[in-house]
């Protein structure tokens, strides 16, 4: 009876084993898990900002070349208004005498 007793013994401490080795690899694998949408999570949070990042840049250029195009035609429209205001009178009067003298 002894020898019984002791396979039995041994089955139970086996099936213990088996039980505490399966959780174990249930709670590793639940870990696992957690892990990966963590990292998932990270990473997506990660290119969000680099995203933004980027698009606060392009912004920021697309406005830099924006105002460098307006000040470059306020110069141009200055220039012209300059150009008018020191010849409309020899212009006005070429256009005069190209209209009579025809």
């Amino acid at each position: 009876m002894d020898v019984i007793s002791a396979i039995l013994e041994t089955d139970n401490t086996a099936k213990e084993m088996m039980k505490s080795a399966e959780e174990k690899r249930d709670s590793l694998m639940s870990e696992a898990h957690e892990s990966v949408k963590s990292m998932e999570s990270d990473i997506a949070a990660a290119a969000e900002k680099k995203s933004a990042e980027y698009e606060k840049a392009e912004r920021a250029n697309a406005e830099k070349e924006q105002k460098k195009l307006l000040d470059e035609k306020d110069a141009a429209i200055a220039r012209l208004d300059k150009a008018f205001e020191q010849n409309s009178e020899a212009w006005q009067k070429r256009i005069f005498e190209s209209i009579v003298n025809g």
